[in-house]
Formats: structure tokens, sequence, C-alpha cells
């Protein structure tokens, strides 16, 4: 047994007590030879770095810029580089001076022009065919591309117009990115937060702590064409760790290897043009390294040569056990703890679609409004019923009626005046407090409830404008006049149901069977709404019924936010409540009067 400070015996050249001391290995010495797979006597999976020893893995995760004895990253690269990080750049460097309204923003336009190339390289086009999250991808790669830009002082904020840094302003303007580019490598993966983090980890996403083993992957397996998920699970054999706290954020093993895939291949390989994509394998993506991978980081051709014996990427992890236990997750019916979620009447039992034949199914999502045998929908609403969307068009009226001028404005919107009024009347006493403590809503968009209400207003013919004003529409006058704002309910709800586009400004990309399926929603909240239930009983239901639909990580949050927390809610069917002071709790919703009083479920 070597001493605490002798040379540690893998071969590393680092003192034991800071090499493999605190990693034991199996059988009679500590000293593997280099090489060998350590392995190691813990909880998890042993892990197979590839031929590397402790310290060398360790040198990879922790030093990767300062083993320069071990790895060259070169000051500048032969090859013209490519990938999103280029494009995004050259976009920019022919635009600057860049006046935006803020730091860390883009104008519309600028944003089309550099989508427009980003789907011209290939990786980009591959992913569009690969994913349905391929736009969402697109604009986080060019923001990230945009960080590292700044922090990397190849352009700079002067306060009103990003402008071109003095460090490399003489290669940016000449077009010369080869010294640029491991410049901007380097930011990107030091001080650009380029993946999801993992909140509980101070460190932050395994993935970005251990970016250096993910390119001695790529060197060396990359000079043949491999699957995309074989990196993700040989990845997990050297970081099993990374793998559990990924699954955590996801849903399950299998989540873990999609965001190795999005975060690490299409987020930091394809941004830099490391590697080509194909597309075409049957199994998924498949992955090959250009060459400028090797002009841009060199490993020791000692590790990239090392044999690997019998090891295998399906050895470090039964995968078909993994793919088993990730069928019965998303099952999610084979614990207890499941029905006892049933029995506390937080999750439904897992059936199809509730109790609807196929036909009813059919007549509820494709023609809901034509359907009597399955759903109506009162002509006109008797009593007194509240819902935002009303209480909007209440406060119209009596404005038009006193004489008021509430808009519009240059951009059609309602008045600041009258922003301010609506804002406290549509919120929440603490969400009100929340949002404006500092400084009063100044536009229509910051109350976005009003701001929607107006163009479902208009949409729908009864609020317009007629010389520079707003007017009630006289098809309605009457009609609000004898029975009130209640009066001209169904037109609305008809039009938000129909022609609103409920993605419309959340960020998310459209996913429109959420919305045309709405029938089915709203009869799960008709049938159990009388009671509180929380977000994940009616995304679970959708997802049972529409198992397709949902398939991306934000689908769930998507489907309750946009039918209940959005459609539902201003339409006045739904109350949602949370505690005040806790933003991770999920939220909670509740079927109003009005829901029962407006629609009558047959089936």
């Amino acid at each position: 047994m070597p001493g605490r400070n002798d040379p540690c015996p893998c071969g590393s050249g680092r003192k034991y007590k800071y090499c493999c001391l605190n990693h034991p290995v199996s059988g009679e010495s500590s000293g593997a030879l280099p090489g060998t797979p350590p392995r190691f006597d813990n909880e998890y999976p042993v892990p197979q770095f590839l031929g590397l020893t402790p310290g060398e893995f360790e040198r990879l995760g922790f030093h990767f810029f300062d083993s320069r004895r071990d790895i060259r990253v070169a000051d500048r690269v032969e090859t013209h580089p490519s990938g999103a990080m280029v494009t995004v750049l050259d976009t920019l460097i022919d635009l600057v001076p860049l006046a935006c309204k803020e730091e860390g923003w883009l104008p519309e336009n600028v944003i089309s022009a550099i989508m427009k190339r980003l789907r011209k390289l290939p990786e980009y086009s591959g992913i569009m065919a690969y994913s349905e999250g391929a736009e969402g991808l697109g604009l986080k790669l060019m923001m990230t591309a945009l960080v590292a830009l700044v922090c990397g002082d190849v352009l700079r904020w002067d306060g009103r117009a990003y402008v071109l840094g003095p460090k490399c302003r003489r290669e940016a303007e000449a077009g010369d990115y080869r010294s640029i580019y491991p410049h901007l490598f380097r930011t990107f993966v030091e001080e650009v937060p380029w993946t999801v983090p993992v909140p509980e980890e101070e460190e932050g996403s395994p993935l970005e702590v251990f970016f250096g083993y993910t390119l001695f992957q790529l060197s060396r397996w990359g000079g043949e064409e491999h699957l995309a998920a074989e990196y993700a699970w040989q990845f997990f054999d050297a970081v099993p760790m990374g793998r559990d706290q990924l699954q955590n954020e996801g849903e399950g093993r299998l989540a873990a290897t999609s965001t190795y895939v999005a975060e690490v291949i299409f987020g930091l390989w394809a941004m830099f043009g490391l590697v080509e994509i194909d597309f075409d394998e049957q199994f998924g993506p498949a992955i090959r390294a250009r060459p400028i991978l090797r002009e841009l980081i060199r490993f020791p051709d000692a590790w990239l040569e090392r044999d690997l014996g019998d090891y295998s990427v399906f050895d470090g992890a039964d995968w078909d056990e993994d793919w088993d236990e990730d069928w019965d997750d998303d099952e999610g019916w084979d614990d207890d703890e499941d029905w006892d979620d049933v029995e506390r009447g937080t999750r439904l039992p897992p059936v199809d679609f509730d109790g609807l034949s196929p036909d009813s199914m059919h007549e509820l999502i494709y023609k809901p409004f034509d359907a009597p045998d399955v759903v109506t929908f009162a002509g006109e609403l008797g009593g007194s019923h509240s819902a935002p969307v009303l209480t909007v068009l209440d406060e119209v009226m009596k404005a038009i009626d006193a004489g008021e001028k509430i808009g519009p404005t240059a951009t059609g919107a309602f008045s600041r005046a009258f922003t301010r009024h609506m804002a406290p009347l549509l919120m929440s006493d603490h969400t009100y407090d929340l949002l404006f403590r500092m400084q009063l809503p100044s536009k229509e968009m910051d109350v976005f409830a009003l701001h929607v209400s107006r163009l479902l207003l208009e949409m729908a013919g009864i609020v317009r404008t007629y010389k520079k004003r707003f007017i009630i529409a006289q098809k309605y006058r009457s009609v609000l006049k004898a029975k009130g704002a209640t009066g001209v309910y169904p037109q609305l709800f008809r039009v938000a149901a129909e022609k609103y586009d409920w993605a419309y400004a959340d960020g998310y990309p459209s996913q429109p069977l959420i919305q045309q399926f709405f029938g089915f929603s709203l009869r799960t909240l008709s049938r159990y709404g009388d009671t509180p239930r929380p977000n994940v009983f009616y995304s679970d239901a959708f997802a049972r019924a529409f198992p397709t639909v949902l398939d991306e990580d934000w689908g769930a949050w998507a489907h309750t936010h946009r039918t209940f927390g959005h459609f539902a809610w201003l339409m006045g069917l739904v109350t949602v409540s949370r505690p005040e002071r806790d933003w991770q709790a999920p939220d909670i919703f509740e079927s109003t009067p009005l829901l029962r009083a407006f629609i009558q479920f047959h089936v």
C-alpha cells in the first residue's frame, strides 16, 4: 500500500492522497495498471472511463484547461470553423452597431435572420426533422452564443447597442475567426450556463462539469460513426451519479439520455461545428467527428489508444432493464404510491378515454360545437357569473358610457390609465403586489389577461375602433344593454376556443392538438373539478388519452397552463390557486358554477 504522499500507482503523476486514495479498487492492491478500467466499490454501477485512470478522468472534469501537459487546447485553428456559434457571430457582425431595447435581447428581424441561417446548417436542418422542439433549441443556441460573444468581449454592450469589442475587432471585421474560435470555445464552456442546471447541485449540471470527458469520448470514438445514444450511455457508465441527477429532472433514465443528446451533442458539439450528424439512422442520430476537433483539442495518443478489453456501452448498465423500468414509470401504475394517489383523489386510475367510446371521443375533439349527443353549450347564460374576460368587458362598457378615452394607443392597445385601473381587478392582491410593488404597469401587455381579453373582444367583433376610440359594435349594443356582459359569453367562448391561439406569447412550440382537444380537457374538469386537484391530475388524464401529444419535457406544463391556467381561467371556468410564497408548489384547479351552467356533457 503506497503512502499518502507517494506517487499514485495508477500512473497519473499525482500524490496518492489526491488521486486514488478515496477511490479504492477491487483486488489485493489499489495500484491499477494504466488503461485498466477502475472498479469502484460503491452503490453506483462500475464506472468505465474509456481506459482513463481516475486521476486522468479527474483532470478532464476539474482541470481541463490547467492540464497542459496532457490536454492541449489550440489558440488558433487552421480550418475555417463552422457551427451555430460562427453562424450567430457572422450574422451579428454584419449588423453592428446593433441597437437593441436592452442588453440580452435582439430585435425580431435579427432573430429571424439568425434562425434562417441556422436552418441551413446540416446539423440544424437535421434537428428540425428529428425534434418537434427544434425551434426552441435553435433559440437556445442563439441566446447562449450571444452570451458567449459578450462574455468573450467579441461583442460589447454600450448601453444602447452591441458593438465590436476591441479584443477581436480586427479578426472579426476581416471575417477570419480562426483565432476567435478557440477563445469563444473556452469562454463558452467556462462562463456560459449552456445546459439545464440541476438545482440541488452547487457545481451545476454534470454535463457541464465533465464537458472535457464528453470531448474525450468524441475524440476516442469520432473517427467512426456511432449512435448518439451510445455516447450518452457511455457517459453515464463513467458518471452514474450524473444519470441519477438528470433522470430526476425528467421522466426516468431515457430522459437522461435525451438530455445528453440535446445538451452535449446539439448544444456543445454542434454549436462549434465539431460533428457531422446523420439523421437517417434507424435508431436515432449518428455522430462522426470533424477534423477541426483534433485541431482544437489534442489528447495524448496514449489515452486514445488504450485497449478497452471486452468493454461495451451495453455492459456498464443493464439498459434493457432500464427500458423496462422506464416503461413502468411512464405507465405509472406499478407502485403502491400511485394507487395511494388514486385513493386520495389526486390521480385518475389507468383508463384510456375516461369512459368515452371512440365515437364519442371523435365527436368531442373534432366537432364539439356540432355534437349535441355528446356535449351542448348554453345559448345564453342566466343569473350572475364572473370571468376575467367579462370583467374587462364590463369595465370597457362603463368607461365608454362615461365618455372616457381608454384607447386605442398607437399599437391598438388599451391606454395606460385603463391598464392601471384593470390590473388589480384581474389579479390577486399577492400577485399584484409582487409584480407592481416597485413600478405600476406601463402598457397593456404588462397585464396579460387584459391584453388577451381585448384581443378576444375584437376577434368576436364586440369591441372595435371608430375615429380613434374604442366603441361597442352596433350588433351587440342591445344584447349588452339587456343582459350585460354575460349576454355575449357564448360568442366569446367560441372565439377563445377556435380562433385565438392558446400558445400566444408563452415561448413554447404551438402544439395545436392541446387546443383542438379542449373538449376532452373540459369534460375531465367537469367530472372531477368539484374537488380541488393538482395540475398533474389533469395532465395525467390527457396524457393517457393522447400519449403521443405530450412527448416533450414541457408538454404536461403546456397542457395544464394553456387549457386551465390560460383559457379556462380567462373564461371563468376554473379557479387556480397556489400557496402564495411557494412557487414550486403545483397549481390547484377547481371548477366554477359557470362551467356547469354553460357546458353540459351527456357521455
